[in-house]
């Protein structure tokens, strides 16, 4: 009986002294992004080359899905985020539709991607490289999928190839405990 009481105590001891056995402690599936990158200058234009303000995305979560060029991946992608969208139910209007950025896009690819996904807004990011041609800013890491809180902020990064249903679980965990948006 000493034993089974004396048990745990002494596993406990044992798994306190070696670290490396305690858990990871994250429970997102994407990459946090510290700090929080906030879209302050103006990087995106509109298919005919208009500015586009992000005063439009104040208040709501956005996932936006950043690219080189619409190959075929893109259509899927794409898609894959209208059906998140359409999976988070009630909280969907809590949540920017899919939006893509292509680094390189023409205006008939985003013409094409507008017309074949409505609701889903295609932007260029030629200004989110530095003059020396390196990525800076809130998408320096590259093509991924990026989401943005409702004060327009980087927060969260998932790379080519993301999980829809970790992006799924982040987003439900995120739209449950947060007030704003």
């Amino acid at each position: 009986m000493a034993a089974l009481t004396l048990l745990p105590v002494v596993g406990a001891f044992v798994l306190y002294l070696h670290p490396e056995w305690a858990p990871e402690g994250r429970v997102h599936h994407g990459e946090l992004v510290e700090p929080p990158q906030p879209l302050a200058r103006p990087l995106l234009t509109m298919q005919r080359g208009e500015p586009f303000s992000t005063r439009v995305w104040q208040g709501r979560w956005t996932l936006l899905r950043v690219m080189g060029d619409c190959g075929p991946e893109c259509h899927t992608d794409i898609d894959t985020l209208s059906r998140i969208h359409r999976l988070l139910g009630a909280d969907q209007e809590r949540l920017q539709h899919a939006v893509a950025l292509f680094a390189t896009g023409t205006a008939p690819t985003l013409r094409r991607v507008m017309a074949d996904f409505p609701g889903t807004l295609a932007l260029h990011a030629d200004g989110a490289l530095g003059a020396d041609g390196k990525r800076e800013g809130p998408f320096a890491a590259g093509p991924g999928l990026y989401v943005l809180d409702p004060e327009v902020r980087v927060i969260l990064r998932y790379a080519p190839g993301f999980d829809p249903f970790g992006v799924l679980e982040d987003l439900k965990r995120l739209l449950r405990y947060s007030w704003l948006g």
